[in-house]
């Protein structure tokens, strides 16, 4: 049986605690867990393909926070406008094609780069160069905020 915390509470319960809500008209078929302290209901994250996604989601997104918190480090994507910041790496996400096809424009570790905009997309000052970067690119992009030597 798979343990959940309910995001309201914070209660811990497994599965079989979780059983589906005795008032729901959809007993039988319904996906959603209810939290037996709350009754907060969520969608079931093995069954419900909307669940896994919403999960996986929160998961990285609070993986994100932590690391830019606690370290310093975050991507292209969380930077404000105005902001310098050196980039320290690629996502393991990132395919080496495209990696290879940043380090061409001039993006690449080491290298100090300012946000100029981060809506519609992302744009960044690489030197004397603007480069444009969709919003999912920009966040596999791992940068360190503040000023650092240029490589």
């Amino acid at each position: 049986m798979m343990n959940h915390t309910c995001p309201l509470c914070g209660h811990q319960y497994n599965e079989g605690a979780a059983s589906h809500c005795a008032a729901c008209p959809l007993n039988g078929g319904c996906t959603m867990l209810c939290c037996p302290n709350c009754g907060y209901q969520q969608p079931d994250p093995q069954e419900s393909r909307l669940g896994r996604w919403a999960s996986g989601w929160l998961k990285r997104r609070k993986a994100r926070q932590v690391g830019c918190e606690e370290v310093g480090a975050c991507t292209l994507a969380e930077c404000r406008p105005g902001e310098p910041a050196c980039v320290r790496g690629f996502h393991p996400d990132l395919s080496q094609a495209r990696q290879r096809a940043l380090h061409a424009h001039g993006l690449g570790p080491g290298r100090l780069v300012q946000v100029l905009h981060q809506r519609p997309v992302t744009i960044v000052q690489i030197g004397a160069a603007e480069l444009a970067l969709e919003g999912d690119l920009a966040a596999l992009i791992e940068v360190e905020r503040g000023t650092a030597d240029e490589s």
